[in-house]
C-alpha cells in the first residue's frame, strides 16, 4: 500500500533493491550537503581587560622529582585474648665482684658487611598546579638495587672498662601479680601533674564461632564409622625465627648496669553495651572458614535416597531416575540424548555419595567452555555450564578448578574440575601430582575421545572406585566401540542408561537453551577495529539529530559485527563452528535431524558449508535465491535420506514450509537483535502448534560484546516478554531504545544517564502514590501502544482493582486479552489466584496482571506480571513520561 502511494506521488516507477551483506546504507541515505560559509565578525574591545583568551592547553610532558622518604617500621599487632589482665614484676639482684686482669688496650678488627637493598617504588603524582594533567608519567623500571660499597678495614680501639666491685651474677626473680577489679580499688584522680590521659581504642566485640554438627543429638542411636580426613586445604600459620649473630665476642671483665626507676600511670578501661557477636560459620556466605569447616565436619550419616530427593526438590522425574541409577553403580554410562541436562543428575548423585561417606572427593574431566559462566548466569536465566548449576542448585558443594599452576593441584574440596583441553603432553609431570579421587566423571565421551592419552594416564594413576561417563549418543553399540579405544575399556564393565527426548516429561514440547561463547583472538581484533572505526561516524550522526540516519548507521554496524561474531575473515573455524560440529556429531549418530539458520552468506552459509564438509557431516544447503522446485527437492532429501543430519539455510522460515514432526533440533547460528522479528520467525515455523515430538532450540550468543549488553538491556526493561510485545511492529522496539543507549552498547560514554535514572525513579514513586483513575489511564495507554484494541475496563465493587478486556490480531489469528489491574501495597497470590484457576475458553488468549506495587510472583507461563517497575519502564520508553510528570515538562526528554 505504501509503495503504491509513493509511486503515484513521487516517481514513475519504484523497484525493490536486493540487499547484500556488504551493502552500505549510509552511502545512499546520506542527505545532500548545503555548505554555507559564514564570515566571522571582527570584534573590537575598548577595554583591554575585556579581551577573551583561550584556555592554556595542558603540557604534553611534566617533569617530576622523587625523594626517598624516611623508612617507617610496621606496627606490631598482638592477638587478643579474652583473659583476665595480669601484670608481672621482675627484680634484679646485683652479683658479687669478680676481678679479671686485662691489658689496657686491645684491638678488634671487624669487617662490616653491607648487603644490597632493593626498593620498590610506586608512581605517585601530586598535582600542585591548576593545570590538568592527563595521566601520570610511566616508569619503565620500577625497582633498582643499590650495590654494596666497598668498605675498608678500620681498627677499632676499645678501652679497658672500669672495674668495680659488684656481684658476679644476676639472678632474676619473677613475681606474678593479679590486678584487682575496678570495684575493689579506688584511686585519687584529682591529683594534678600526676595522671595522664590515655586514648584507648574501643575494645572490639568478641566473635564466638558457633558450629552446628548435625547428628550429634542422636549420637547414642547412630552407627559411627571412622575415616581419615587429610587437612590439606587449611592454611598453616607462618612462624618467623628471629636470631642475632655475633661473629667475635669481645671478652669483658666486668659490666655495670644502671637501672632507672620505673613509674606507673593509671589507665582506666571502660566499655559499655558490649554484646558478644555469634557468627554461624557454616551458614555464613562470606566466611573464608565456611568451606573448609564444612568439608572437615561433613556428617557421615545413614541417609536414604528418598531423604536426598526431598532436599533437592527441584529435580525432575527423569533426573531423579538418572541420579539414582548412578548411585547404584560404581561404573556407569549416562547416555541421555542431546538437549537433556546431565550435569544436574551427576551432581545430585555425587552429593548423595558424599553425604553418606561412600566417597570423599570427586574429579570431573570436562572442557573449559563448560565450566565458566557465572557472569552470564547472574544476568540471565542460564545454567549451561557447571559453575552456574553449582551456584544455583548445589551451593553447599565447594569446588576447585585445576589450572596449569602447581599451587592448587593438591587442594582438597568436594569437587575438582580438570579442563582437559587446556592440557597437553607436556602436562604429564603436573598430572603426576594428582592425589587420589574416589569418583571420576568424564563429561561427554565424544569430546573426551580427542584427549584419549591424557585421560588414560589419569585413570591409570588414580584408579577410582567410582567412574561415571556421560554421552549424547543413545546407541549402546557406538558408545561401547568408543570406550574400547581407551585402555580402561577392556578392564571395566559399565552399566548403561540411555533415554531420548520423547521419554522425558516436560511442561512444553519446545525446549530452549542458550549457549554463550567467547571470541578467539582474531575475532577480538576485528571486532575492536570495527567498533573503533565506526565511533566517529556514529557521533556525527547522533549530533545531527536525524533518527532515521542514526538508526540506519547503527543497523549497518550491527550487521557487520554479527558476521565477525560468526567467523573471522581470516579463518574458516570459530568457537561457534566448533560447538556446532560437536552437536551435529551427536545428532548424526542418533539419526536425528537439525535445522540450522544463519542470516549471512560469506561469513555464514559458505563457511558453515566448508566446516561441515571438512568433518564428513552429511547435510543439505539452501541458499537465498533458490527456486521453489530446488527448495522442495532439498527439503525432501533432508526428510528421506537417513545419512543427512542437517539442513543449513539463510532463507526466512516462511519460505521453507518445514514439517516440524520430522526434526528434533533448531540451531540459530546467529539471529537478529530485535525479538519481534525472532518471534515472527517462530510463528512462521508454527512452533506453537501442537505436535507429538519435542524440539530443542539452541541460540548462539557471544560474551563481552554488544550482544550481551543489548540482551541484558532488553531483559531488564521487560522488552523480551512475548505476551506483551508480540503484536507490535518491528520499528516500535527499535524506537523504544534511546539513541544514547545505542552509543553505550558500542563503548561510548553518555551524559544523560543520571537524568534518565532520576526521571525513572520519580515515575515509579508517582505510580505508587497515584489514584485509581490515573492508574487506569496508564494501563490503557500502554495496552493501546502495544497493539491491543477495543479495550474495556470494568471496576470491581468495593476493591481498588479492575478487569480489562480487548483483543489483538496477528496475521489471521485473533488473541483475546484477559487482564487485571490491582492497586495495593503488595500483591499476593490470593489477589490473582482466580486468573490461574479459570479455564481458557479461547485457544489464543493473553493474561496480564498490572499492579502499582511489587507482586509476589510464582513460576507460571499462564500470566505475565507487570509491576510498578516494568510499568514505569514501558511508559518511559514509549515516550509518555511527561504526560504524567507534568511538573517536569520543561526538562528535556531523556529518550
Amino acid at each position: 500500500m505504501v509503495v503504491r502511494q509513493a509511486r503515484k506521488k513521487l516517481a514513475t516507477s519504484i523497484s525493490k533493491i536486493e540487499v547484500r551483506d556488504e551493502f552500505q546504507f549510509n552511502k545512499w541515505l546520506r542527505p545532500a550537503v548545503n555548505k554555507k560559509i559564514e564570515i566571522p565578525k571582527v570584534r573590537t574591545f575598548e577595554d583591554p581587560y575585556l579581551v577573551e583568551f583561550d584556555r592554556l592547553r595542558p603540557p604534553l610532558a611534566v617533569k617530576f622529582k622523587f625523594n626517598f622518604s624516611q623508612p617507617e617500621l610496621p606496627s606490631v599487632k598482638f592477638p587478643e585474648f579474652n583473659q583476665k589482665a595480669r601484670s608481672y614484676m621482675v627484680f634484679f639482684t646485683i652479683p658479687k665482684q669478680r676481678v679479671i686482669n686485662k691489658s689496657d688496650i686491645f684491638v678488634c678488627n671487624k669487617k662490616a658487611e653491607v648487603r644490597s637493598v632493593e626498593f620498590n617504588l610506586k608512581t605517585t603524582v601530586i598535582n600542585k598546579s591548576k593545570i590538568y594533567i592527563p595521566e601520570a608519567p610511566k616508569i619503565i623500571q620500577k625497582s633498582f638495587a643499590i650495590i654494596a660499597p666497598l668498605l675498608k678495614e678500620m681498627p677499632m680501639l676499645i678501652r679497658q672498662p672500669l672495674i668495680k666491685d659488684y656481684l658476679s651474677e644476676m639472678i632474676p626473680e619473677i613475681i606474678k601479680i593479679d590486678l584487682l577489679d575496678e570495684q575493689s580499688v579506688s584511686f585519687d584522680i584529682d591529683q594534678k601533674n600526676v595522671w595522664q590521659k590515655f586514648e584507648v581504642d574501643k575494645i572490639k566485640t568478641p566473635k564466638i564461632y558457633k558450629i552446628k554438627i548435625p547428628g550429634v543429638e542422636n549420637i547414642f542411636n547412630t552407627i559411627t564409622s571412622t575415616r581419615i580426613i587429610p587437612i590439606i586445604d587449611l592454611e598453616i600459620t607462618q612462624i618467623y625465627d628471629f636470631k642475632t649473630s655475633i661473629d667475635s665476642i669481645p671478652k669483658i671483665s666486668k659490666a655495670k648496669f644502671e637501672l632507672n626507676k620505673t613509674s606507673a600511670q593509671k589507665i582506666n578501661f571502660s566499655q559499655y553495651e558490649t554484646k558478644a557477636e555469634v557468627i554461624d560459620v557454616l551458614g555464613s556466605e562470606h566466611s573464608s572458614l565456611s568451606d573448609k569447616i564444612k568439608h572437615i565436619l561433613s556428617p557421615i550419616v545413614d541417609l536414604k535416597w528418598e531423604d536426598v530427593v526431598n532436599q533437592l526438590n527441584f529435580l525432575k522425574d527423569h533426573e531423579i531416575e538418572g541420579a539414582k541409577f548412578l548411585t547404584e553403580h560404581n561404573f556407569a554410562i549416562l547416555a541421555d540424548e542431546l538437549g537433556i541436562d546431565k550435569k544436574t543428575q551427576l551432581l545430585a548423585a555425587a552429593k548423595f555419595l558424599l553425604r553418606t561417606g561412600n566417597i570423599n572427593s570427586v574429579l570431573c574431566i570436562t572442557l573449559d567452555k563448560k565450566l565458566y559462566d557465572s557472569s552470564i548466569s547472574k544476568k540471565f536465566d542460564y545454567d549451561f555450564a557447571w559453575e552456574s548449576i553449582l551456584q544455583k542448585k548445589f551451593h553447599d558443594l565447594h569446588y576447585t578448578i585445576i589450572s596449569t599452576e602447581k599451587e592448587n593441584i593438591e587442594r582438597q574440596t568436594h569437587l575438582t574440575f580438570l579442563p582437559i583441553n587446556k592440557l597437553n603432553t607436556d602436562s604429564f609431570e603436573l598430572l603426576k601430582k594428582l592425589r587420589r579421587f574416589d569418583l571420576v566423571i568424564l563429561d561427554d565421551l565424544i569430546t573426551g575421545f580427542t584427549s584419549k592419552e591424557i585421560i588414560d594416564q589419569i585413570i591409570k594413576k588414580i584408579e577410582p572406585e567410582y567412574f561415571w561417563i556421560t554421552s549424547d549418543i543413545v546407541n549402546e553399540g557406538i558408545n561401547e566401540t568408543l570406550i574400547n579405544e581407551f585402555d580402561f575399556g577392556s578392564k571395566v564393565e559399565f552399566s548403561y542408561l540411555a533415554r531420548n527426548l520423547e521419554s522425558i516429561k516436560t511442561d512444553s514440547e519446545t525446549l530452549r537453551k542458550e549457549v554463550w561463547f567467547e571470541l578467539d583472538e582474531m575475532q577480538v581484533f576485528e571486532y575492536e577495529e570495527a567498533v573503533n572505526s565506526a565511533k566517529d561516524e556514529l557521533i556525527k550522526t547522533f549530533e545531527t539529530m536525524n533518527p532515521f540516519k542514526f538508526q540506519s548507521n547503527i543497523f549497518t554496524l550491527i550487521h557487520k559485527l554479527k558476521q565477525i561474531l560468526n567467523f573471522s575473515s581470516f579463518r574458516n573455524i570459530s568457537p561457534k563452528a566448533t560447538h556446532l560440529i560437536e552437536q551435529l556429531v551427536s545428532v548424526s549418530r542418533n539419526r536425528r535431524k537439525a535445522l540450522i539458520f544463519t542470516q549471512y552468506d560469506e561469513n555464514g552459509l559458505k563457511k558453515i558449508d566448508q566446516v561441515l564438509t571438512n568433518n564428513d557431516l552429511k547435510f543439505v544447503l539452501i541458499k537465498n535465491g533458490a527456486t521453489i522446485e530446488e527448495i522442495k527437492k532439498s527439503v525432501e532429501d533432508f526428510y528421506n535420506r537417513k545419512e543427512i543430519c542437517a539442513l543449513v539455510t539463510n532463507l526466512k522460515p516462511s519460505k521453507l514450509s518445514i514439517d516440524l514432526s520430522k526434526i528434533s533440533y533448531i540451531i540459530n547460528f546467529d539471529q537478529w537483535w530485535n525479538p519481534v522479528i525472532n518471534w515472527q520467525n517462530e510463528t512462521d515455523l508454527k512452533l506453537d502448534n501442537s505436535r507429538n515430538n519435542k524440539i530443542v532450540i539452541f541460540d548462539y550468543y557471544i560474551k563481552n560484546t554488544f550482544e550481551e549488553d543489548l540482551k541484558f538491556f532488553l531483559q531488564t526493561k521487560g522488552l523480551l516478554h512475548k505476551d506483551v510485545f508480540e503484536f507490535v511492529k518491528n520499528e516500535v522496539i527499535a524506537d523504544m531504545i534511546p539513541a544514547s543507549q545505542w552509543l553505550k552498547f558500542f563503548g561510548h560514554s553518555v551524559n544523560d544517564d543520571e537524568s534518565a535514572k532520576e526521571l525513572y525513579e520519580e515515575l515509579v514513586a508517582f505510580i505508587e502514590q497515584t489514584d485509581l483513575s490515573k492508574f487506569k489511564e496508564m494501563v490503557q495507554l500502554v495496552l493501546n501502544s502495544i497493539g491491543f484494541k477495543e479495550i474495556e475496563i470494568m471496576d470491581i465493587k468495593q476493591e481498588p482493582s479492575f478487569y480489562i478486556t480487548g483483543f489483538a490480531k496477528k496475521g489471521r489469528s485473533k488473541f483475546e486479552l484477559q487482564a487485571k489491574g490491582i492497586m495495593s501495597d503488595k500483591v499476593t497470590l490470593a489477589d490473582y489466584e482466580e486468573m490461574l484457576t479459570t479455564q481458557n475458553k479461547e485457544k489464543n488468549s493473553k493474561r496480564l496482571l498490572f499492579a502499582n506495587c511489587e507482586i509476589e510472583k510464582i513460576e507460571t507461563n499462564r500470566i505475565t506480571f507487570i509491576d510498578k517497575y516494568l510499568l514505569a519502564n514501558y511508559i518511559q520508553l514509549l515516550g509518555y513520561i511527561y504526560k504524567f510528570l507534568t511538573k517536569r515538562t520543561s526538562v528535556s526528554k531523556s529518550i
